[in-house]
């Protein structure tokens, strides 16, 4: 079962209609994006289902559509100079919500290879939806990857060491070719769990969520 139905599921039981009731709503909400952008990503998928070893520690858990749409809204991407990048991009949803956005290009990097696939399949069939029309799902692995010197966004719903390295990546990007560097962290409070690796860069506004989970945007500057 997935987890927003445990807790819909938990609190009918104990009693707390009220809290039910937010978040059968807030699944609503999900499904109906899912439905309109044609997608199918409102999966948790365990980490050792993925078939990824046993090194690799981070599970498969979508993006939440509102939350991450009002983050990136509230950013008003620039179609001729923003590009957005997003390590561990699992099924693709994060990257198909930043491209109904207008970026100039939107790249999402995944591991696993079956996610790969599916990540294509999905913004394959959102096609249609996206204003970004250059969008990239390369599967391999993100802490080596090559970040582009034009990318201007970081996406992060990741932990651990994974989290860590591409941090650090990031950091060597931002010096390596000077440009505002803008990183939204999703469950910032992973960052302590690495050290709280952002130190090179502003913290610059937090973007409470009721449901899917805190986003934190970070900038470094030039």
């Amino acid at each position: 079962m997935r987890p927003y139905w445990r807790k819909i599921a938990w609190n009918l039981e104990d009693g707390h209609l009220r809290i039910a009731a937010r978040f059968l709503v807030h699944q609503f909400s999900e499904t109906y994006h899912e439905w309109r952008l044609g997608t199918d990503t409102d999966k948790w998928i365990a980490a050792d289902k993925l078939g990824l070893g046993e090194s690799d520690q981070n599970h498969y858990d979508a993006t939440d559509f509102h939350g991450f749409q009002k983050v990136l809204k509230r950013l008003r991407p620039d179609p001729a100079a923003h590009v957005l990048f997003e390590p561990g991009c699992g099924m693709g949803r994060a990257v198909v919500v930043a491209a109904v956005f207008p970026f100039r290009r939107v790249i999402g990097v995944e591991f696993s290879p079956m996610l790969a696939d599916i990540a294509r399949q999905n913004v394959a069939r959102a096609r249609r939806h996206l204003r970004c029309k250059d969008v990239t799902i390369a599967q391999g692995d993100a802490t080596t990857y090559a970040i582009p010197a034009d990318v201007t966004h970081a996406y992060c719903y990741i932990r651990g060491e994974l989290l860590a390295k591409v941090l650090a990546n990031l950091k060597v990007s931002a010096k390596t070719v000077a440009r505002p560097l803008t990183i939204i962290v999703k469950n910032p409070s992973c960052l302590e769990a690495v050290g709280g690796r952002l130190d090179w860069a502003t913290h610059l506004w937090d973007s409470p969520s009721r449901y899917g989970g805190d986003y934190a945007i970070f900038e470094a500057a030039p």
